[in-house]
């Protein structure tokens, strides 16, 4: 139902004030990628490319928040100050250069509200230039500086407008996001215990291990996101693998994020595609800056609908600051949420 609205909203700014088309684009694509949305205009660029050889629906406005994500992931990169977490966010501004956002979004923006805030206003003042400028895309591609060939045309100011847009997108971006998404520390658990050296991490759901890079999905499997392990779950529930607090939570209820006290930062990931899902078969039970202990319900999920609609139910559970080195995951070939699956043996405080 709300792709459709999406769908008819640009449908009917594009009828009138087609410039405004990649400004809002490129201003909402971060949450429209949030819910799975921005998959509803993909119709309407295919019929325009079909009908007129271009598009203006998808490609300028996601060129501009694409490279926004990657000027901001590159500032907070610059201002971070754990080795690992500058380690992280650059990583992450590459992959949004070449048109992947996934690990900037989950990785690093929306960790800082005013980062994504930052992504968004400048994603939208590139996309209007964009389409002031009468910005086309001629064929499909992951938006990015690696397809920016297809903005190539019979017009050859169009790929010049398309440099501009990343100019303004990843300077805007950056240079903003430097100056006032500062790097705030996570609000720690209270607790009287001495630091913590070692810590382990329960398993947040039944089911069956899998290593990460065995995952069906590139950016996972990659670590680029972070690293740890994936479970193919045999149960309805996930649950907290540790103390910590909630700093995370998605309006799809497919995933949420957590912070212990001693600053591990962790992304538990329901399923490959299921933002696709809009909500079906999630709920969140927990509200961001909740304290949880380890074993309190996170998400209800319906196993059954997740599969049912041919989506791959894996949960991914992934430490995002922590390096490889550090993590000791536990041979066994199922788990159960009494069994640990984790070891931290150091803590990640450390620059």
């Amino acid at each position: 139902m709300l792709g459709d609205g999406l769908y008819t909203a640009v449908t009917f700014i594009n009828q009138h004030t087609p410039w405004l088309v990649p400004t809002v684009v490129g201003a909402l694509t971060p949450l429209l990628v949030m819910v799975g949305m921005h998959v509803s205009l993909l119709p309407l660029a295919t019929l325009s490319i079909t009908r007129f050889g271009s598009e203006t629906i998808m490609g300028p406005g996601m060129l501009a928040s694409n490279i926004a994500q990657a000027g901001a992931a590159a500032a907070i990169a610059f201002r971070e100050k754990q080795a690992r977490g500058r380690q992280i966010a650059l990583s992450a501004s590459v992959t949004a250069l070449s048109g992947i956002t996934e690990p900037a979004l989950y990785g690093v923006t929306l960790k800082y509200k005013r980062a994504l805030t930052c992504v968004m206003v400048s994603g939208g003042l590139a996309g209007l230039f964009a389409g002031l400028t009468g910005l086309v895309r001629y064929s499909f591609g992951s938006p990015g500086i690696f397809t920016l060939p297809v903005f190539i045309g019979n017009n050859p100011a169009n790929f010049r407008n398309a440099l501009f847009t990343v100019a303004i997108a990843f300077g805007l971006t950056f240079v903003s996001t430097y100056l006032f998404a500062i790097v705030e520390k996570k609000t720690p658990v209270d607790t009287n215990e001495p630091a913590i050296k070692c810590q382990n991490l329960k398993s947040v759901v039944t089911g069956k291990l899998i290593p990460l890079k065995d995952v069906n999905d590139d950016v996972f499997a990659s670590g680029s996101l972070g690293h740890g392990v994936a479970i193919a779950p045999e149960d309805d529930l996930i649950v907290a693998p540790v103390d910590a607090v909630v700093t995370m939570t998605y309006p799809t209820g497919h995933a949420i994020g957590l912070t212990t006290a001693t600053g591990q930062e962790i992304l538990i990931h329901v399923g490959i595609n299921t933002v696709k899902m809009n909500g079906r078969g999630f709920k969140t039970l927990v509200k961001a800056d909740q304290h949880v202990t380890a074993g309190e319900p996170l998400i209800q999920i319906d196993l059954n609908l997740i599969e049912q609609e041919s989506f791959d139910p894996t949960v991914m559970v992934l430490l995002l600051n922590t390096p490889a080195d550090r993590i000791n995951i536990q041979k066994k070939v199922t788990v159960t949420t009494d069994d640990h699956l984790l070891i931290v043996t150091q803590a990640v405080s450390e620059a």
